[in-house]
């Protein structure tokens, strides 16, 4: 939960299999206007999560805001990608 104006940190879980232990790169799509977070972060191999700092503008209403993210890893030598809404940041009343 983050306040209009206020900046929060956000964890994400790798949740790999046992097989991956290779990073993970999250390509995030702006979710609203006015939401600063970074456009991709990677969660480095062996590392079991990440954190990222979202920041959200003093004068945006309370509501749950979908974080949206492509994942890419190596599986081998492929690339395998999943979309996914997994992140939600609910901005609060002050």
């Amino acid at each position: 939960m983050i306040e209009p104006g206020q900046t929060g940190k956000v964890k994400v879980l790798a949740n790999r299999t046992t097989a991956f232990s290779d990073a993970v790169t999250l390509r995030l799509q702006q979710p609203a206007p006015g939401i600063q977070l970074p456009e991709e972060v990677t969660i480095p191999a062996n590392e079991a999560s990440i954190e990222f700092n979202v920041s959200i503008p003093a004068d945006m209403t309370p509501r749950r805001i979908s974080l949206r993210y492509q994942s890419t890893g190596l599986v081998g030598k492929y690339e395998e990608e999943l979309n996914e809404p997994v992140l939600n940041i609910d901005v609060v009343k002050p």
